[in-house]
């Protein structure tokens, strides 16, 4: 029920169904084993560690002092497995939802299609390229 969830777990799902109905336009993303992409359905990923969402609730319910989910970036991944599915335009696009609505968040694109392209994360101020 998204009237439950907190801002930051709305927006994700907000930008999370953005980025599935885009990438929708582009290539499959519904045939197991046969899609172009895949949107990684994994809210708590982040650079803190924090990886997997019983980990951060069982801390949580364990202890009042445990730690909570960070506020570190705000991050949503695509796994790209066909590389002629991505282009430009594409990452353009995700551009401007991130300009339009979720200016504080980024997206990964992890190339798993054997080509040895560099991790990218797009921004709605740019792209950034890591080795």
């Amino acid at each position: 029920m998204i009237e439950n969830l907190s801002p930051r777990e709305k927006q994700w799902k907000e930008l999370f169904e953005l980025i599935n109905n885009t990438l929708a336009r582009y290539g499959d993303i519904f045939t197991q084993g046969k899609e172009d992409f895949v949107l990684i359905d994994d809210y708590w990923w982040c650079e803190c560690g924090y990886h997997d969402k019983t980990e951060v609730i069982n801390a949580i319910s364990s202890s009042n002092d445990a730690p909570q989910p960070c506020d570190c970036e705000h991050i949503h991944i695509i796994e790209v497995i066909n590389p002629r599915a991505w282009s430009d335009d594409v990452q353009q696009e995700i551009r401007k939802i991130l300009e339009t609505s979720h200016k504080n968040w980024g997206v990964l694109i992890n190339f798993q299609d054997g080509s040895d392209r560099e991790v990218v994360i797009v921004y709605a101020d740019g792209v950034e390229t890591t080795p």
